[in-house]
């Protein structure tokens, strides 16, 4: 099998890290190797030199914006990174700090959808309704493929961002506008343990902020264990 780089990278601001130290200590690569290179974009002030060193990250630092909602910041401003790091590979996996790699990667069945985007995705809500635009795709796990037309949507949310100003849900809005065929994941392969975690999906993705009640969060950061819910 060749051997396809995968950059990947994720976002925390100092207080949220121990999620970011559990996401990187579950890392198994891919089926043929490490991740090319582990970014994380580190938001405000922290001892941020040292956490790159132990665990041997490229720490882009970002800076809070007054007069802005640090949470939502927090979730945003990462897109306007993310085409610069994916210029020396052939993918670029953008995770939440409150994932977690439960199989190697294997970027095989991802090449074979001939596709160039891949999410999570829901176009129907509770009793058929239809999806949010807000909430259609999901972007605490997306892949890009480094491909001309990804490039291009990518430094149109970068460009677009210049004028952010606290909006919930915003990266995923911006998905869906520059990114509106994005592949759907197969069912439970990023398992966000609505019914309880999976051990046989791929990856683990924690209940969001205000719902993380529902994990029970030992047993998250335990990673000799499949996560539970409460």
């Amino acid at each position: 099998m060749k051997h396809k780089k995968v950059n990947i990278v994720t976002c925390t601001d100092w207080n949220y890290r121990h999620w970011v130290e559990t996401l990187l200590k579950s890392l198994k690569g891919t089926v043929t190797g490490d991740f090319n290179k582990k970014f994380v974009i580190a938001v405000g002030q922290g001892d941020w030199d040292q956490f790159g060193k132990q665990y041997n990250v490229t720490i882009i630092n970002e800076q809070f914006k007054d007069g802005e909602d640090r949470t939502l910041w927090c979730q945003n401003v990462r897109m306007k990174h993310l085409p610069d790091l994916m210029q020396d590979a052939h993918w670029l996996l953008q995770v939440d700090a409150d994932v977690r790699q439960n199989k190697p990667f294997n970027t095989e069945s991802f090449k074979k959808q001939k596709a160039i985007t891949f999410s999570n995705r829901k176009e129907a809500g509770k009793e058929g309704k239809l999806m949010d635009d807000r909430f259609r795709i999901n972007a605490g796990w997306v892949l890009y493929k480094n491909h001309p037309k990804v490039l291009l949507g990518l430094n149109s949310i970068k460009e677009e961002f210049k004028s952010y100003s606290n909006t919930t849900q915003w990266e995923q809005l911006m998905l869906l506008k520059y990114f509106p065929f994005t592949f759907p994941l197969r069912f439970r392969y990023v398992d966000e343990g609505v019914k309880g975690f999976s051990k046989s999906a791929s990856w683990f993705h924690c209940k969001g902020p205000g719902r993380k009640q529902m994990t029970n969060l030992d047993t998250w950061h335990d990673l000799s264990t499949t996560p539970q819910l409460t």
